[in-house]
């Protein structure tokens, strides 16, 4: 599921219809991901690109805190 939702033109009109995005904490995605302005964000890949994917959750909260 994605949080922008895509908008058609009918045809009859010059002007397309706004874009629309579902509302910050509609669950998105698997594990309970949720919409942010728009954007289902994978909270897995973020700290993997962030720390690398030998680190781990443990390894990477303690560098947030340090």
């Amino acid at each position: 599921m994605y949080c922008d939702v895509a908008e058609v033109c009918n045809g009859s009109s010059g002007q397309c219809p706004p874009d629309i995005i579902l509302s910050n904490g509609i669950i998105c995605g698997e594990g309970g991901t949720v919409c942010y302005n728009g954007n289902c964000p994978n909270l897995d890949r973020a700290c993997e690109a962030m720390y690398g994917l030998d680190q781990n959750p443990r390894q990477a909260v303690d560098h947030l805190r340090a």
